[in-house]
């Protein structure tokens, strides 16, 4: 994103169990001074409301007293305690054996530690979502349907549900020809990419090849203009059918009479 100069900052999200004994200071801490400071600017509003109705009524400057010396007084506090000389930690938790994590080791390695130039910003959090979370209030379905892609580009996998699952809440998602749902994407539609479903190839290429098309889809994807996108995930969503389970649920009964069969032979 850098090289290719763009203004645009991507929230990357890794949500996956990890070892952890508890969640950081450091999250809370910053996590308190952003709610401190959204109570304050909704507290302000309202006032900047009051006093703009009030002068609209009374005939005079629309301007005029909108924000008071005690409203940019408190403003300038909340802004000092967010000066820091520490980055925003790029994981929740404190995780046990940190130094063996592989995610950690690579988000190091690569320099993705949330740097204010960094286009990237991270937030890896090990461990399920759920709406009682103190840190990320959200049940799965509501953080799905906040994101803009879902990225599973998964080595192998029977199937894979985490992708539908994006797929059926209007969310484009990666995944590989290494999973069951890739390769039935792969012989269910001519163009997946077309239909938000970006299919990396992960079985006829090498491991950093693999990487390179996914690096492509992903800048791609995030290069398209805001109408673009939206457009992309009413296609995306009306491919979604093809996943009901009325539907896949006789391929399985299929397998299981398959599987039945071949037992019997042996």
């Amino acid at each position: 994103m850098k090289k290719c100069n763009s203004t645009l900052t991507i929230i990357a999200f890794i949500i996956i169990p990890g070892n952890t004994n508890n969640f950081n200071v450091e999250t809370f801490k910053r996590q308190a001074i952003y709610n401190q400071i959204r109570e304050s600017i909704s507290e302000i509003s309202s006032k900047i409301e009051e006093r703009l109705l009030g002068n609209l009524l009374r005939g005079q400057s629309l301007t005029k007293d909108l924000l008071h010396s005690e409203d940019i007084v408190k403003l300038k506090h909340h802004s000092l305690n967010l000066q820091t000389n520490i980055l925003p930690p790029i994981v929740t938790h404190n995780i046990i054996d940190s130094h063996q994590d592989i995610i950690l080791n690579e988000l190091r390695r690569s320099e993705l530690i949330n740097k204010c130039d960094d286009r990237v910003k991270i937030i890896y959090h090990p461990e399920f979502l759920n709406a009682n979370n103190p840190i990320i209030s959200m049940n799965y379905d509501d953080f799905v349907c906040g994101c803009d892609l879902g990225v599973f580009p998964s080595y192998y996998e029977p199937w894979g549900y985490t992708p539908p699952e994006c797929i059926s809440m209007a969310v484009p998602a990666v995944t590989t020809n290494l999973s069951g749902f890739g390769c039935f994407i792969e012989e269910t539609l001519k163009c997946p990419s077309d239909h938000g479903v970006f299919v990396v190839n992960r079985r006829n290429q090498s491991l950093e090849d693999s990487i390179r098309q996914l690096q492509e889809f992903i800048l791609s994807y995030i290069q398209k203009s805001s109408k673009a996108r939206y457009m992309l995930r009413l296609r995306t969503e009306k491919i979604a059918s093809l996943f009901d389970w009325n539907k896949l649920i006789v391929e399985y009964l299929k397998a299981q009479k398959l599987a039945l069969m071949t037992r019997n032979n042996i």
